[in-house]
């Protein structure tokens, strides 16, 4: 059975995301209940675990969330990584 998708909305905020020793901020590009994309410089592979930070339009509260690479794709030199939530977000 094919597994379904969560709706996506577009997101346009910054998103601080950390992993091993490295600190990154990157742009938001779409977000739902199960994950998220994000667009980054950087290229990592899928399966690396990232804790995230980003803030939610008009709630003006921070939201922290695990979660798992689990695909990357390039365009016009940066990296779109498609996330998975690990766990369910929670604001900080």
């Amino acid at each position: 059975m094919p597994r379904q998708r969560a709706e996506r909305a577009p997101f346009c905020g910054e998103t601080l995301a950390q992993w091993s020793n490295f600190r990154m901020v990157c742009k938001g590009a779409n977000l739902s209940t199960s994950g998220m994309l994000v667009v980054s410089p950087a290229r990592l592979s899928p399966g690396q675990m990232l804790q995230l930070v980003f803030s939610l339009p008009d709630l003006h509260e921070w939201v922290s969330a695990d979660a798992v690479l689990v695909r990357e794709a390039l365009a016009q030199q940066e990296h779109g990584w498609g996330l998975e939530f690990r766990q369910l977000p929670s604001r900080t």
